[in-house]
């Protein structure tokens, strides 16, 4: 990973927008790029809440994630049609199609009592938000 190159298309990213919640990968992501991501992403995006997705891949990196969002089972079926057709890199990957997708999102659906939910890990999260900070 080019570094100085990624961390300024990060910056230059935070100066263009002041989002409420930022997704990337996990600090512990096996994937070299992902992983490096993962550590730039709080540097440019401080005062943020930033979750660490998971994709459930042959790495074996999977983690036990803090934070849980229940999906509805429709959703599930767009959001796997949607990454189907807009991720079209990973579609001769063997852990890329739609039971792998729904088994995990079924998985942490169990852990927090629902049928489905997708499960994010925090490595910080300020309580109160920023109208609490700027108040």
């Amino acid at each position: 990973m080019h570094w100085e190159r990624a961390k300024e298309a990060l910056e230059a990213q935070r100066r263009r927008c002041d989002p409420d919640l930022v997704l990337a990968p996990p600090v512990h992501d096996a994937h070299q790029d992902h992983r490096g991501l993962a550590a730039l992403v709080p540097t440019a995006f401080r005062d943020h809440l930033v979750l660490g997705y998971e994709i459930l891949t042959w790495e074996g990196d999977l983690a036990q994630p803090q934070a849980y969002l229940p999906v509805p089972e429709s959703l599930m079926r767009e959001k796997w049609e949607l990454l189907y057709e807009h991720y079209p890199s990973q579609r001769g990957r063997s852990w890329f199609d739609a039971e792998t997708f729904h088994g995990l999102a079924r998985v942490r659906g169990v852990q927090c009592q629902v049928r489905y939910a997708e499960a994010f890990h925090v490595t910080k999260f300020v309580l109160g938000g920023t109208a609490a900070r700027k108040g």
